[in-house]
């Protein structure tokens, strides 16, 4: 896809099935190609990770798996949160504060 002109690469459900193609795309692409996209709930105690546009729930901790994929080989991360997303309401800073204030 990058050969062909695409600017970068998203990846959600298949990089929680497999998150070996997390390594292996960015090797194949660059991980400034690679984007990973989180979509993450709270479920009352932590950031939950959902799948397959909010429909699944991957008992997987958001935060630790944005670390994950950031080892993995991940260039960007698109995350959602899906209490917020479309409320226009604002960001979820709460999400964002787990992630990026604890680096």
């Amino acid at each position: 896809m990058i050969r062909l002109g695409a600017d970068k690469v998203f990846i959600n459900t298949y990089a929680i099935i497999n998150p070996d193609i997390i390594k292996k795309a960015s090797y194949e692409i660059g991980s400034s190609n690679l984007v990973i996209a989180i979509d993450a709930k709270f479920n009352g105690s932590y950031y939950e990770v959902y799948s397959n546009s909010g429909e699944i729930s991957r008992n997987i901790n958001a935060v630790e798996w944005a670390k994950t994929v950031e080892e993995l080989g991940a260039g960007e991360i698109l995350l959602t949160s899906i209490d917020a997303d479309g409320t226009r309401k604002g960001y979820d800073y709460n999400l964002i504060k787990k992630k990026f204030l604890k680096m």
